[in-house]
């Protein structure tokens, strides 16, 4: 059990894939069940931008979650698969007030930030005042969801609220140069995947924090990584009171309108 002072927002989910899963109820179930367990008070879930996948697309999460007000989602968009219908499709839903953030997946697809058709996109988040997403690669992806791709795009868009998912993980002290982008926010997703990774992302992880107290957020990329181990690293790491309030919560409820 988990005290109501220790409620937190995980801005950074999917469906939980496992065999026994064989349906999106039954997802949605397991989904909320480690929410509660976690004490998780709300949640921004990411569908994918396929139609195919395991983790659900856009219509069926937000389908799934139209009756659950502690989740919101995130539309999944790629310039690679019928991007004009999902445009469509998206700018109706943020007319409507479904989505609460757009998620691009450079690196898990062959495209960068800077694609132009991507401006498409970054119009329509700037109309609807809603943050974009990306995946983050840390030299994973070569040229794919770069530090460069991020700035360029804030360059050419100011206006823009743009989230790196990840940090560039393990490269955390990348996103030190881009603090310069006042719209730039960052979730902190994967950084606990393993112990190694989060000391090794620790110290660089609270000088971002430090620096940008108002612009970081917790989230665990659940059920790829443990949502348990991801607050667990957050909590462990030495912050006051209203800097870690900031961290599980505060920010992210503001930035996604939840």
């Amino acid at each position: 059990t988990v005290r109501d002072a220790d409620m937190s927002i995980d801005a950074h989910v999917h469906l939980p894939t496992a065999p026994e899963l064989d349906t999106r109820q039954k997802q949605k179930r397991r989904l909320l069940a480690e929410m509660r367990e976690n004490g998780v008070e709300k949640c921004l879930l990411i569908a994918d931008s396929w139609q195919q996948s395991d983790i659900g697309n856009n219509q069926e999460c937000l389908a799934l979650f139209a009756d659950t007000p502690e989740v919101s989602v995130a539309a999944g968009v790629s310039p690679l698969v019928d991007f004009d219908r999902q445009c469509r499709a998206l700018a109706a839903w943020l007319k409507e007030g479904r989505v609460s953030g757009i998620k691009l997946y450079p690196g898990h697809e062959d495209f960068p930030l800077t694609a132009p058709a991507l401006e498409r996109v970054y119009l329509l988040a700037q109309r609807y005042a809603v943050p974009v997403l990306f995946h983050s690669s840390g030299g994973r992806f070569p040229g794919r969801g770069t530090p460069e791709e991020a700035a360029a795009v804030l360059r050419r868009h100011p206006g823009l609220m743009l989230v790196c998912c990840h940090c560039f993980a393990p490269h955390v002290e990348s996103c030190l140069p881009l603090l310069r982008y006042q719209n730039l926010y960052f979730d902190i997703s994967s950084l606990a995947d393993t112990p190694q990774l989060a000391e090794q992302t620790g110290r660089p992880l609270l000088e971002l924090r430090r620096r940008a107290p108002d612009r970081v957020m917790f989230g665990s990329d659940y059920a790829a990584c443990s949502q348990r181990e991801h607050l667990r690293f957050a909590r462990s790491l030495p912050l006051d009171g209203a800097a870690m309030q900031a961290l599980l919560g505060l920010t992210a409820r503001r930035l996604y309108r939840m």
